[in-house]
């Protein structure tokens, strides 16, 4: 699959070439933070959404990552003049919820085992 940025190798579930625009706190490799059911990357390029509103991450190495709620703030992001607030379990507010990749990852792993418990009953 050609996605633009990237190009998708559904048999295998991976990307043929690293992401041109890399995360600190996320795999050159990976897309949508492990989880392309739940986040949407429309072009290959790293613009993940979730539920409508964009997921990033502020360049900063703190392992933060922010839904991203208001326009202004995705803006101030994109030209790196936001930083996401650091914090262990998550915040939220208007503009933004941010959340430390590790517990987005806990969080997933847990839901993906609830998951295949309900479909082996």
């Amino acid at each position: 699959m050609d996605f633009g940025a990237r190009k998708y190798d559904t048999r295998i579930g991976r990307w043929f070439a690293i992401d041109g625009h890399p995360k600190p706190s996320l795999s050159s490799y990976q897309f949508g933070c492990c989880n392309p059911l739940i986040f949407v990357d429309p072009d290959g390029n790293t613009e993940y959404y979730y539920n409508g509103k964009w997921v990033a991450s502020d360049g900063a190495n703190n392992n933060m990552i922010g839904i991203v709620k208001s326009g202004s703030v995705k803006r101030s992001m994109a030209k790196g003049k936001y930083s996401l607030p650091t914090v262990s379990n998550g915040f939220n507010n208007n503009d933004v919820f941010t959340i430390d990749a590790d517990v987005l990852s806990v969080a997933n792993k847990v839901l993906g085992l609830s998951l295949s418990k309900k479909k082996r009953r």
